[in-house]
């Protein structure tokens, strides 16, 4: 925690959840494999309906599943997930060098001794920048300090992450303390904001790495700050369904799925599923659902399942190229991305997505033309403003 210095930030993560409205229905039964879904084909041929689009706003939030918890701190402006059984200290902390400030320290009860010495731990430290330096540039001080420090065990390991706050430096190093029993193993993640920094850091022994790194990748990657864009989304205009009682599941998976209870819009949109086996979107909001639960084969099962009953369904294969990006499989997010661009060349959200998914391929100018293009077609005030700050952080990094 010593070696706290300047960097400038690339923002390249953002989840975008795309809730989809009303149903569209194929002309004639398309066969859809049961292993996919349960719904079952109908006894008789649905009314034609229309579908209706309704606008998005992004959102940044972290994927909960169970057994976790999600810890939000709005005083000092910030949420993370962490496991249900861990402990949060409230107690003040001793303060890091450099005049920086802990706003998190959590710890496993189960393998915790004394807090300042325990065998699996998080905590997060914000300190404040006098001015920015690039991410590649902090990487390089940070490497030789903690290899000039005589009680870091050489080597240390560093790679570029993509967490929802935006792009990060996660660092994996071993230090031998004279007053610990044995070696500690940190795994770092370090992120700019303005001229704020923040370091995540996680701390266990030797042996137990393989326990802890997949909690604490998870921990990370569902940090986010409070002031990123606001987890709402707009009215939906009321769609044609062909049955009232599957309109009214339908519209309770909506509320379901706004209020984040995705286990309980997952029951409301298989029902509607199973009333209405042609309604394509209620395919791509249960995939949302499952995606938000980290479900990422049952969300791509249902966006393949929409697209199947609707093949010019836009949001369907955004999404889908959402969840491919969530699993690093980037060429078929660009893909998807593409289609759904051809479909509707004005889907300023795709676009978003896309420069994105660039992004973290290290296709800077790419990235920033569909950025261009998202503030030429934007009409949200939000949006714009956003982009804007992304392409502005996105050139300052394409230019280092």
């Amino acid at each position: 925690m010593k070696s706290l210095v300047n960097l400038a930030l690339i923002t390249v993560a953002m989840v975008l959840i795309l809730l989809v409205a009303g149903c569209q229905q194929q002309p004639a039964p398309v066969p859809i494999t049961p292993s996919l879904s349960p719904a079952l084909a109908p006894a008789q041929t649905p009314t034609p309906i229309e579908e209706q689009k309704p606008e998005t706003t992004p959102s940044s939030k972290p994927i909960l599943k169970e057994g976790w918890t999600l810890h939000s701190d709005p005083e000092k402006g910030f949420a993370i997930a962490l496991p249900s059984k861990w402990k949060v200290v409230t107690e003040e902390k001793t303060q890091p060098d450099g005049g920086a400030r802990y706003l998190f320290y959590a710890v496993d009860p189960v393998y915790s001794t004394p807090v300042l010495d325990v065998d699996g731990s998080f905590s997060i430290v914000r300190a404040s920048l006098k001015q920015e330096v690039s991410l590649a540039l902090f990487e390089e001080r940070e490497v030789r300090g903690l290899e000039a420090d005589p009680t870091t065990v050489k080597p240390v390991s560093t790679r570029r992450v993509k967490l929802l706050v935006g792009e990060a430096m996660e660092s994996t190093y071993t230090k031998n303390y004279p007053h610990r029993t044995g070696p500690v193993v940190f795994i770092q993640y370090a992120h700019v904001r303005g001229k704020e920094l923040y370091i995540l850091t996680s701390e266990t022994t030797p042996n137990l790495l393989e326990k802890y790194r997949p909690i604490f990748e998870k921990m990370a990657h569902s940090f986010r700050l409070l002031t990123d864009p606001p987890l709402t989304m707009v009215p939906i205009p009321l769609p044609t369904i062909s049955t009232a009682t599957a309109e009214e599941h339908f519209y309770r998976g909506l509320a379901h799925l706004d209020g984040d209870r995705y286990d309980e819009a997952i029951i409301e949109f298989t029902r509607t599923i199973e009333l209405d086996p042609y309604c394509a979107v209620a395919y791509v909001n249960r995939g949302i659902a499952y995606r938000q639960k980290g479900m990422s084969d049952q969300a791509i099962a249902d966006f393949n399942r929409a697209i199947k009953l609707d093949p010019t369904l836009a949001k369907a294969y955004c999404n889908r190229g959402l969840t491919y990006d969530d699993t690093g499989e980037y060429d078929q997010a660009i893909a998807d991305f593409n289609k759904a661009i051809e479909l509707n060349p004005n889907y300023v959200i795709a676009y978003f997505n896309r420069a994105i998914t660039y992004s973290q391929q290290g296709e800077y100018d790419k990235a920033i033309i569909d950025f261009e293009k998202c503030i030429e077609l934007s009409d949200d005030p939000s949006i714009t403003k956003f982009t804007e700050d992304n392409l502005k952080k996105l050139k300052e990094v394409s230019h280092d």
